[in-house]
């Protein structure tokens, strides 16, 4: 069976961005194992003029995600 996965993105402008992206990303990781979230992947991402966090999950939790953290954007993840 394949799983599909999602990447979900948090988007950060300005001079603070980067920093902002980080931290955002450890409160990402928090809620994946607190919600014991399947296939979970993590990160932070240049932008054009901003930077993202991300976390990748599977189909499995996306409404749960999506839900609870608001994305900016959700991209299928291959």
């Amino acid at each position: 069976m394949i799983v599909k996965n999602y990447k979900f993105i948090w988007k950060f402008f300005g001079h603070e961005a980067k920093g902002t992206a980080l931290h955002h990303r450890i409160h990402l990781v928090q809620f994946a194992l607190l919600h014991r979230l399947e296939s979970t992947e993590s990160g932070v991402e240049a932008l054009s003029g901003g930077q993202q966090a991300f976390l990748i999950v599977s189909n499995t939790d996306r409404k749960k995600v999506e839900m609870a953290l608001k994305p900016h954007e959700i991209l299928d993840h291959d």
